[in-house]
C-alpha cells in the first residue's frame, strides 16, 4: 500500500540514502567515516544538547592532512536517528548557507561504547556576537533579514506526513505541555511565566481548529498545514558570520512542528542585538507580522524561561527576557523594532 502512495522521487532518494541500514552496512568498511573523508583525527569541539534524549552529545571537526573539515556530530546510538536521517536528507539541497548532512555510521569509542557520527559540511566563520559587536544596527537588521530567508527556506519544504508518520503538531506538543506544567517548581523568578504558558497551553488546539488545518467529513483534522521542518537550535551559539554572511552550523534537533517553534530562542538572539533579531521578524513576514505570531513567541518563550531556569539559563539571562515582556503583562517584546523598515 505504501509502495503505491510513495512517489517515484521519493522511491529514488529513500533507495539512495539507504533508509533502512542492516547490520552489514553498519560495520561495512566502506562505511568507516576516516577512509570515506581521508580523515585521520577528530578535534573536539563542544557539547550539543539533544532534545529527544537525556544525553548530551558532542560536536567535533574532522580534518585531514589536507587540512579539509567537516563537522561531526556524535550522539549514543539510542539516538533518533532514522527519522533525524530522512529529516536531514529532505533538507540537504537547499541553497541555504547550512551545514548540510553527509554521511553517518556508528563507531565503538576508545571505552568501548558505540556512537553514531553525524557528518555534515563545515562553514567558516565568526561568532555571531563577535560580528554584531562591530557593526551597525543597520548591517545588524539586514543581517537578521538573511537568517529570515534561511528559516523560509526551510519552513516550506512540503511534510510528507504519510513518510514521516506526523499529522499532528498539537497532539505531539500537548505531551511536552503536560511534562512542563507536571515537572514546574515554583519559584518567585518565573511563576507569572509559567502562570502563561498554564493559562495559554491551549493556543495550540485555537490555531489546529483554524483554516490552517484540513479535515475529513466527520470535522477531525487529517493534517496540520503549519507543519514544517525546523532547524530547531536557531541560538546565539549556533550562528556564525563570514563576509558579512550569516550561517548556521549543523543541527542534530531537526524536527517537525510549527514554524513558529524555530524561534523559541529569539529572546536570547535579542540580549546579543535587538536589530538583528528584529531583522529576522521583519525579514521572514516581509514587515507584515500577524498577531498570531507574537502569541506564539510569547508562549514559546515562556517555554524556554521555565525549561531553562537553574538548567540551560542563568537567573540574569531569564530577568532580562522577563523584562522585555514586563514580566508577561505585554504581547510583544520591548526589544522589538520595525524603525528601520
Amino acid at each position: 500500500m505504501i509502495n503505491n502512495i510513495i512517489s517515484g522521487e521519493y522511491k529514488e532518494y529513500m533507495k539512495d540514502y539507504n533508509y533502512y541500514k542492516t547490520i552489514t552496512d553498519i560495520v561495512a568498511k566502506n562505511n568507516d567515516i576516516y577512509n570515506k573523508f581521508k580523515c585521520d583525527e577528530l578535534i573536539p569541539l563542544e557539547k550539543v544538547p539533544l532534545l529527544r534524549e537525556p544525553d548530551e552529545g558532542m560536536r567535533y571537526i574532522l580534518q585531514n592532512k589536507n587540512l579539509d573539515k567537516y563537522l561531526v556530530i556524535e550522539t549514543s546510538t539510542s539516538f533518533y536517528w532514522v527519522d533525524t536521517r530522512l529529516r536531514l536528507y529532505e533538507i540537504k539541497n537547499l541553497d541555504i548557507n547550512v551545514s548540510k548532512y553527509l554521511h553517518d555510521n556508528d563507531q565503538l569509542n576508545p571505552d568501548g561504547v558505540q556512537k553514531k557520527l553525524f557528518v555534515f559540511s563545515y562553514i567558516e566563520g565568526d561568532s555571531l556576537k563577535s560580528y554584531l559587536d562591530k557593526v551597525d544596527k543597520n548591517v545588524a537588521y539586514d543581517l537578521g533579514k538573511q537568517l529570515a530567508r534561511i528559516l523560509k527556506e526551510i519552513h516550506s519544504v512540503k511534510v510528507d506526513s504519510l513518510i514521516h508518520h506526523i499529522v499532528n503538531w498539537k497532539n505531539r506538543y500537548a505531551w511536552e505541555i503536560k511534562n512542563i506544567i507536571k515537572e514546574y517548581q515554583s519559584n518567585e523568578l518565573t511563576d507569572n511565566a509559567y502562570s502563561f504558558y498554564k493559562n495559554n497551553s491551549n493556543l495550540i488546539d485555537i490555531y489546529n481548529k483554524s483554516s490552517l488545518c484540513t479535515y475529513d467529513e466527520n470535522g477531525k483534522v487529517i493534517i496540520e498545514n503549519l507543519l514544517s521542518f525546523i532547524n530547531g537550535e536557531i541560538k546565539p551559539e549556533n550562528l556564525i558570520v563570514n563576509n558579512g554572511k550569516i550561517g548556521v552550523k549543523s543541527s542534530i534537533n531537526i524536527d517537525i512542528t510549527d514554524p513558529f517553534y524555530d524561534f523559541k530562542y529569539l529572546s536570547l538572539i535579542a540580549l546579543e542585538n535587538e536589530y538583528f533579531a528584529s531583522g529576522i521578524i521583519n525579514g521572514y513576514f516581509n514587515e507584515n507580522v500577524p498577531k498570531r505570531f507574537f502569541e506564539m513567541l510569547k508562549f514559546y518563550t515562556s517555554e524556554l524561561i521555565i525549561t531553562g531556569y537553574n538548567k540551560t539559563l542563568t537567573k540574569e539571562t531569564i530577568s532580562k527576557i522577563l523584562y522585555s515582556y514586563d514580566d508577561f503583562n505585554i504581547d510583544i517584546p520591548k526589544w522589538y523594532n520595525n524603525n528601520l523598515i
